[in-house]
């Protein structure tokens, strides 16, 4: 019998935290007087629904290890994609939602993320390690990327 890990692996850390880099630089950019960079924070409010999105598709891959697939949750882990999908379609074909409030939203969806993988990680879906790192990536991700929308807006 293997023991359970419960340090998080460093390529784990490294490519979590890494994923904090890519709204850093936009906000980053964003402060930069250049007019090539101008509104590119906007960008950073895309890639929070992206993650987003990558989250859903842990959750569904996650259930569907458990003996009694949770049907709630496979419901959840596809809303992600669709709430992006509108807020895209808002924002870009309607011009009916501003980059902050979409950037609200994302931020909120990413804040109530580990709520979601607790709820797998108690039924042993999710390695031993991982709500130590969901709850800081969660929490960062969703404050750059209302941050971007703000910057954004």
């Amino acid at each position: 019998m293997v023991a359970p890990m419960t340090r998080i692996p460093m390529i784990a850390k490294l490519l979590g935290f890494g994923g904090l880099v890519p709204p850093l630089l936009l906000i980053w950019l964003h402060l930069t007087p250049n007019p090539a960079t101008h509104d590119i924070a906007f960008w950073g409010v895309v890639y929070g629904g992206l993650i987003a999105t990558f989250l859903g598709g842990m959750w569904w891959a996650f259930a569907s290890r458990l003996a009694r697939l949770p049907e709630g949750i496979m419901i959840l882990s596809v809303l992600p994609s669709l709430i992006l999908f509108v807020l895209l379609v808002m924002m870009f074909s309607f011009s009916a939602l501003s980059p902050l409030k979409a950037g609200v939203v994302i931020g909120a969806m990413l804040l109530l993320s580990p709520f979601v993988d607790r709820w797998l990680a108690k039924r042993g879906a999710t390695p031993d390690w991982w709500m130590a790192l969901r709850w800081p990536l969660s929490i960062g991700l969703a404050l750059l990327t209302i941050t971007c929308g703000w910057l954004a807006a």
